[in-house]
C-alpha cells in the first residue's frame, strides 16, 4: 500500500520480541469482517524472530506496511505510527493480544454514527498462564455510562481498546510522552481536551496478561527506577496539562485519576515485588502525591475484613496500599497468632500473602512499623469457623483458606454458630479494642456495616440467592458481632453500609456474583458517605 493510498482506518500494531504471539495477533487483524483498512506494522529492534515474522506477514498481505527500526521504546514506535498513518481513524493493537473478527467494524459504525473523536469497547483479560479470561466492561458500572469526569478516573486508560480520530492527535499536537504507561497520560489528556467518547458495550478485545517478558512482568521485579512505576507517566500528564492551561481548572479530576492509578499500580505490584522493594514503590508514591497536591488528602488507612472493603475504600481520594489490608482474617485469629511454623501453598499470590498475614497475626507488627492514622474494618470475615491449631493459635477458615494446599496443620474446628466462638470473641473483642486504641485513637476506627447481600442483579431487577436463609442467618450473626463493638467502643465512628441503595451483588461481577461482594455503584455510595465523617 503506497503512502497516498486513502483508507478510512489504520490498524498501528507496535513489535517487541513477540514472536510467539504475533501470528495469532495479525490473523485476527486480517480477518476482520470490515476490510478496509492499512495494518502499520512497526518492529522496535526485536532481538527474538520477530522481524522474519513480520516480514512473511507482510508478502502475505498488501494492506501492511513494515518498517523496522532500531529499538526506542514504544512511545517513539507509537507517535512514528501515528505519522505514518493515512487513515482517518486510528486503531492501536498490542502485538500480543487479539482482536473479535468484528472489532473494527463495530467501533468504525459507531464512529461513523455519531462522529465521536474516540470510541472504544470492552474486553476480555486472559491469563497467559492458564487461559481462563475475565470480562472488563468499559463504558461504566452496572450498565450506567460513565460521566467524562469517571472515564477519566476509573476508564481503562489504554490506547489498545479505542478508535479514534487522527485529527485529534495532529490538531492538538498530542505527543505520546517518553516513559511506560504514557497511555494513561495520553487518554485522559485526550478527554480533557474535550474528545467526545462514546462506547460500544461487548467485549472486543483480547488482551493478555501475566506474560513472561511485558512491561508489567518487567516493572514487577526490583526496586530503583521500577520503584517508581507510573510517575513519569503522571508527571507528563500533570506538566502537559499545566502548559495547556488545564490543570487549574480540573485540578480534583487530575488528583483523584492520579491516586486511582496509583493504587491499580500498587495492587498490580504487591505480589510481584519483594517487601523491601515494595516498601520504596510505595513511598515513592506517597511523597510524591503530597509533592503534587499538598493541600489534598494523603493519610496512610488500614484495611480489616471482607474483599469488598478495598474495592469500597478505592473510591476515596486517597492512595490505597495493599500492604495495609488484611483480608481473610478474623478478631479472633488477630488475637491468637499460630506459634509454631505452618507449612502450606496457594495458587493465589495475593491470597496466600493474606492467609499468611492471619496465621502469624501480622496486623500488630504491621501497625505498629507503619503507624496508619486510620483503621476500616467490617466483620464480613467473621462469619467463618475457625481452626484451633493444637500447638497453640487459630485460623480462620475463610473461602481463600479452603484454597490452600497445606502441611502439618493439627487443629480442630470452632463453628463459628457455636456458644464457645460466642464468648471467644467477645473476649478478643475486648482485647483487641484495648490493643488498637494503643495506635490510634478511637475516633479514628471507622466500623462499615457490611452484611452479606440477599440479592444479585443489575440497575433494572434483581433477585434473591438461592440460599436466602441461610444468608440472613449469617447476618444475624454478624448484627450481635456489630453491637457488641459499638457498644463497647462507643468513640468509633459508624457508617451503616447496609442502608445504602442498590445494595446487591453485581450479577457480571469479574470474579463471580457472591453475596460477600456488591457492586462498584453502591462501593462508590459508601465512600461518599465515609469521606463525609472524615
Amino acid at each position: 500500500m503506497k503512502q497516498n493510498d486513502r483508507v478510512p482506518i489504520s490498524i498501528i500494531v507496535p513489535v517487541y520480541n513477540v514472536c510467539e504471539w504475533i501470528d495469532q495477533c495479525l490473523q485476527s487483524i486480517v480477518d476482520q469482517t470490515f476490510q478496509d483498512y492499512e495494518i502499520i506494522l512497526i518492529n522496535d529492534g526485536s532481538t527474538d524472530q520477530s522481524d522474519v515474522k513480520c516480514q512473511q506477514w507482510k508478502e502475505r498481505d498488501n494492506r501492511i506496511r513494515y518498517i523496522s527500526k532500531k529499538n526506542e521504546g514504544l512511545y517513539r514506535t507509537w507517535n512514528l505510527g501515528v505519522r505514518e498513518a493515512v487513515g482517518k481513524y486510528l486503531c492501536f493493537v498490542d502485538s500480543d493480544d487479539w482482536l473479535d473478527p468484528q472489532y473494527v467494524e463495530k467501533l468504525y459504525e459507531k464512529a461513523v454514527e455519531t462522529d465521536a473523536d474516540m470510541v472504544e469497547c470492552d474486553f476480555w483479560r486472559v491469563n497467559n498462564n492458564n487461559g481462563k479470561k475475565t470480562y472488563r466492561p468499559c463504558y461504566g458500572r452496572m450498565e450506567k455510562e460513565y460521566t467524562i469526569r469517571e472515564h477519566m478516573i476509573y476508564g481503562e486508560s489504554t490506547l489498545w481498546k479505542f478508535m479514534s480520530k487522527k485529527s485529534i492527535w495532529i490538531d492538538n499536537n498530542i505527543i505520546v510522552p517518553n516513559c511506560m504507561g504514557a497511555s494513561h497520560a495520553v487518554y485522559v489528556l485526550l478527554l480533557l481536551l474535550g474528545a467526545k467518547i462514546v462506547n460500544v458495550h461487548e467485549p472486543l478485545y483480547f488482551y493478555r496478561r501475566l506474560r513472561k517478558g511485558s512491561i508489567l512482568d518487567i516493572q514487577g521485579k526490583g526496586a530503583g527506577e521500577q520503584g517508581r512505576m507510573g510517575l513519569q507517566e503522571l508527571d507528563a500528564l500533570i506538566e502537559e496539562t499545566k502548559k495547556r492551561g488545564l490543570f487549574e481548572p480540573n485540578k480534583e479530576i487530575i488528583e483523584m485519576t492520579v491516586k486511582y492509578r496509583l493504587s491499580d499500580l500498587l495492587a498490580a505490584q504487591f505480589t510481584r515485588k519483594t517487601e523491601k522493594d515494595f516498601a520504596i514503590q510505595f513511598n515513592n508514591y506517597y511523597n510524591f502525591v503530597g509533592d503534587r497536591f499538598p493541600h489534598g488528602r494523603n493519610d496512610r488507612y488500614f484495611i480489616l475484613g471482607g474483599y469488598n472493603l478495598n474495592r469500597i475504600l478505592s473510591y476515596l481520594p486517597e492512595v490505597q496500599n495493599p500492604y495495609y489490608r488484611f483480608n481473610f482474617s478474623s478478631i479472633i485469629s488477630i488475637m491468637h497468632p499460630a506459634e509454631d511454623m505452618v507449612a502450606f501453598g496457594h495458587e493465589n499470590e495475593y491470597r496466600k500473602n493474606m492467609i499468611e498475614r492471619d496465621i502469624y497475626s501480622s496486623f500488630w507488627s504491621v501497625i505498629k512499623e507503619e503507624k496508619p492514622k486510620f483503621l476500616f474494618l467490617d466483620f464480613l470475615e467473621e462469619r467463618f469457623d475457625l481452626i484451633k491449631l493444637k500447638k497453640g493459635g487459630m485460623i480462620t477458615k475463610s473461602d481463600a483458606f479452603e484454597g490452600t494446599i497445606t502441611q502439618d496443620l493439627d487443629g480442630v474446628v470452632m463453628e463459628r454458630d457455636s456458644e464457645e466462638c460466642q464468648v471467644q470473641w467477645e473476649k478478643d473483642c475486648l482485647a483487641f479494642l484495648e490493643r488498637i486504641v494503643q495506635f490510634m485513637p478511637a475516633e479514628n476506627i471507622i466500623l462499615v456495616e457490611n452484611y452479606l447481600s440477599e440479592t444479585q442483579g443489575d440497575v433494572y431487577s434483581q433477585r434473591p440467592y438461592d440460599d436466602l436463609e441461610t444468608i440472613r442467618k449469617t447476618n444475624n450473626l454478624l448484627k450481635t458481632y456489630y453491637k457488641y463493638f459499638k457498644d463497647n467502643c462507643s468513640k468509633i465512628k459508624r457508617i451503616e453500609a447496609y442502608k445504602s441503595s442498590f445494595y446487591y451483588t453485581d450479577e457480571k461481577y469479574e470474579y463471580g456474583a457472591v453475596p460477600s461482594h456488591l457492586n462498584e455503584v453502591v462501593n462508590k455510595e459508601i465512600a461518599s458517605a465515609i469521606a463525609d465523617i472524615l
